[in-house]
C-alpha cells in the first residue's frame, strides 16, 4: 500500500494493471485503492499548494507573510 502511495506521488502514470491486481492480492478492495489513490492525491496537491505560497517556509530575511482576512461578523471578538 505504501508503496502505491509512493508510486502516485513519484509518477502516477507507472501505475499499471500489475500494481492494482497486486493490491487486490493483498486483500484491498476496489474502494480501498480508490481511497489510497484519493487520500495520496490529495496530500500531493495541498502540499504543492503550500510550496507554491511558501506556506511553512522559515527563509531568512524574509517577511512574506499572506494576509489575514477580516474577522467574520459573526465571530467572537479578540480578547
Amino acid at each position: 500500500m505504501l508503496d502505491y502511495a509512493v508510486q502516485i506521488s513519484v509518477d502516477a502514470t507507472g501505475v499499471s494493471r500489475g500494481t492494482l491486481d497486486g493490491l487486490r492480492a493483498h486483500g484491498y478492495t476496489d474502494e480501498g485503492i480508490l481511497q489510497i489513490a484519493l487520500i495520496a492525491s490529495w496530500f500531493n496537491y495541498i502540499n504543492r499548494v503550500a510550496d507554491a505560497l511558501g506556506v511553512g517556509r522559515d527563509e531568512p530575511g524574509s517577511t512574506c507573510e499572506l494576509p489575514l482576512p477580516p474577522a467574520a461578523a459573526w465571530a467572537p471578538a479578540a480578547e
